[in-house]
């Protein structure tokens, strides 16, 4: 039996000569691919393979042999397809996606359905678009492997659309602050990276902005995967001024940036607001000419709502 099978067996191809780049099968999309063929995607690539960009030979020798895991940002825009939100993407009290005409710019009622009638102690929200796909990838990188780099490149592209915001209400890059809204000492030594403090050092250089740390935070449990209400009391009383602010007066300009990564329920951006009008208070109450400062709320992403597509919060 053994002889009648190795009688039928074909005989061996001959090998292909060695070819770098190798050329794609027969069928094959240029983009990447269907089932089982195509350019695997590098980390963070999200969106249709017809959206990315190729991967050229010399990233492909860098991919295969010089251990290139992480590409830069804007490697994973282009292959991911990825574009900051326009304004009208979200909210601009609360930051939520929102979609034509769910907005209310102005009056009692501005807003979305989300929002309409709250008290919020900020004016603005901007974002750079939802925390999914490339950017949530992004986002966890920055903070967890201590990619000071990344989060730089990141907080350039949410620099530009703070400036496009501030246009919008007639105000230059000069008449804001950024406060970056600072990490525990605790997770600071166990991450090796005050993340939001890189995202900043971004927008400074896109900017011009000047950063000023005015805050310090105690450390408290994780607030991942955390309702609304345990979020606040998690963070009540968290945050106070740092201590080289304690003795000299806080900056007081027209916009005062306040900056983190991720706002979920927006608990800790109230408790960072609250700091630093608190911080205000005393020479607005001594100058009654003197005019407090707008809040702003910068932030890379917003978690999306446990009704919208992609929301993988906390996964």
């Amino acid at each position: 039996m053994a002889r009648d099978e190795e009688s039928v067996r074909k005989p061996l191809e001959k090998p292909k000569r060695f070819v770098w780049p190798p050329a794609r099968r027969e069928g094959e999309e240029s983009g990447g691919g269907g089932e089982g063929g195509g350019e695997p995607d590098l980390r963070g690539a999200s969106g249709p393979a017809s959206d990315r960009a190729s991967v050229g030979w010399w990233e492909q020798i860098e991919r295969a042999y010089l251990g290139v895991t992480s590409p830069p940002w804007k490697r994973r825009v282009e292959l991911a397809g990825f574009a900051a939100d326009s304004s009208d993407a979200w909210c601009f009290r609360c930051g939520r996606s929102v979609g034509a005409y769910e907005v209310v710019t102005e009056g009692s009622d501005a807003g979305c359905k989300g929002c309409r009638g709250s008290r919020l102690p900020w004016k603005r929200v901007v974002r750079l678009a939802a925390y999914r796909g490339v950017l949530r990838s992004a986002i966890l990188e920055i903070k967890n492997s201590a990619f000071r780099r990344l989060g730089s490149d990141v907080g350039r592209d949410l620099g530009e659309q703070l400036v496009t915001c501030l246009a919008y209400e007639g105000l230059a890059a000069s008449d804001a602050i950024v406060v970056p809204v600072p990490t525990s000492t605790w997770r600071r030594f166990a991450r090796g990276i005050d993340h939001p403090f890189a995202i900043a050092r971004g927008v400074r250089e896109a900017t011009g902005m000047p950063v000023v740390q005015l805050l310090a935070r105690q450390h408290r449990p994780m607030q991942t995967g955390s309702t609304l209400e345990t979020r606040r009391k998690n963070v009540a009383g968290s945050m106070h001024l740092a201590w080289q602010w304690r003795h000299q007066p806080v900056p007081m300009p027209r916009v005062v940036v306040l900056l983190d990564d991720v706002m979920t329920t927006g608990a800790t951006m109230r408790e960072a607001a609250r700091v630093v009008q608190a911080a205000w208070r005393e020479r607005l109450e001594a100058d009654r000419e003197l005019v407090a400062p707008a809040i702003w709320i910068g932030v890379l992403g917003v978690t999306p709502e446990k009704t919208e597509p992609g929301n993988t919060e906390g996964l």
